[in-house]
């Protein structure tokens, strides 16, 4: 869905316990920037990830808000957020500002508003950045 291939960057925006980025490492070799807020989870994923050597070099915890981080370098997002929230409405704009042409995001359950997915499977919706300035 994300097309993902070796040595890509994604980034897991509310990573939790580092479910998908050990996922996505494990299988397609990906770079994975995991991003959580939550000092307790920051820190069981970090555990998790310290036991499983093969994936070290390939996935990064950060302990930060992502509105605040850097997301430019990214050839894919995933996100479980909260649809209840804010936060998929303020992540947008973000999300435009910052990602290159091409960069797909994929969000399980909520949806932006604004944006209209290319592709969806069960409860993951695929948005291309090349895609959504024509549905904002």
């Amino acid at each position: 869905m994300l097309g993902l291939k070796k040595g890509m960057l994604v980034y897991d925006l509310g990573s939790g316990t580092g479910d998908v980025v050990i996922h996505l490492a494990r299988k397609y070799k990906v770079k994975c920037v995991g991003i959580e807020i939550d000092p307790l989870k920051v820190l069981l994923s970090k555990i998790r990830i310290s036991r499983a050597k093969d994936l070290r070099t390939l996935i990064e915890i950060e302990r930060k808000n992502f509105l605040s981080v850097d997301l430019s370098k990214a050839d894919a997002i995933y996100l479980f957020l909260s649809g209840g929230t804010k936060i998929m409405k303020n992540l947008e704009p973000k999300l435009l500002r910052e990602l290159k042409e091409g960069v797909k995001i994929a969000s399980y359950v909520h949806s932006f508003q604004k944006w209209t997915p290319e592709a969806s499977v069960r409860d993951i919706k695929i948005y291309s950045i090349s895609n959504l300035e024509l549905n904002v």
